[in-house]
């Protein structure tokens, strides 16, 4: 993957196939290679830009606190480096928090908003599941192997089986390639902490899909219904028996979601 000195930033990206260009951004402490090929998926119909955001991955680990409106001024400034404009954008959990923000601060940079697994922020409910979101903060004082498989706890619904021995072995092959630096982890949950647009979103009137699981134990589906209802132009797809992670666990039915949104 090459990398992009973006005046103060380095952001490692990597883009494939071709079509409709469309930014994927990924969430709390996951680089690109944690999309797990559901990358390929789209890259039949679209032109795929993949990034480590600020904080993981190959790219540049400035100093915490990070914001979402931070991460999204590095991105627009990502898609100028590329002369990519307007996008489309389908953002994870955080990458969703930053999508938002990307959406609100560069609206001629963003053709149609994808969004998974959110929150509008505390302004409007949203808001973590506090058991869920216990186990994921206690995960990350613990020790590589433990911590991965607490996060897997609270971010999959899949039952035991191939699918999910799967994806928690590519976890951790990941974490141990791309191990996540401690600045680059406080500034992203710093990140997700301050994230609160609330009713600035109803300026974003952009055509946006928010896609979001029934079983997810981070944050309840009160958030996606939240942004259904301040995004003017929201429509809200529920998927059933999804945990958090909608791509690890139903990676087929949410490209095949998006393609139809974006075509």
């Amino acid at each position: 993957m090459p990398y992009a000195d973006l005046g103060g930033t380095v952001l490692r990206y990597r883009v494939i196939g071709a079509g409709p260009p469309l930014l994927l951004i990924r969430g709390l402490a996951r680089c690109a290679e944690y999309w797990l090929g559901f990358e390929d998926e789209l890259a039949r119909d679209h032109q795929v830009i993949l990034v480590d955001t600020r904080g993981v991955g190959g790219s540049d680990v400035p100093p915490p606190p990070y914001t979402t409106a931070a991460m999204a001024d590095d991105l627009a400034r990502l898609l100028a480096h590329l002369g990519l404009s307007p996008v489309h954008v389908f953002g994870l959990s955080l990458g969703g928090m930053v999508a938002q923000q990307l959406a609100l601060r560069y609206p001629y940079r963003v053709a149609r908003l994808a969004i998974g697994c959110c929150s509008p922020g505390p302004r409007l409910g949203g808001r973590l599941d506090p058991v869920g979101a216990s186990k994921l903060l206690t995960a990350f004082v613990l020790p590589g192997a433990l911590r991965r498989r607490l996060v897997a706890e609270v971010t999959l619904s899949l039952p035991p089986g191939e699918r999910r021995t799967w994806v928690i072995q590519r976890w951790e092959e990941l974490g141990d390639l791309w191990p996540v630096p401690v600045a680059g982890l406080l500034g992203q949950l710093a990140a997700a902490a301050l994230h609160d647009p609330g009713p600035a979103l109803g300026r974003v009137h952009l055509p946006c899909l928010i896609l979001h699981g029934t079983e997810d134990r981070l944050l309840p589906l009160v958030n996606a219904q939240r942004l259904a209802e301040v995004l003017p132009a929201g429509r809200l797809e529920i998927l059933p028996g999804a945990g958090h992670d909608l791509v690890a666990e139903q990676p087929e039915r949410v490209a095949r979601l998006l393609r139809s949104f974006l075509s």
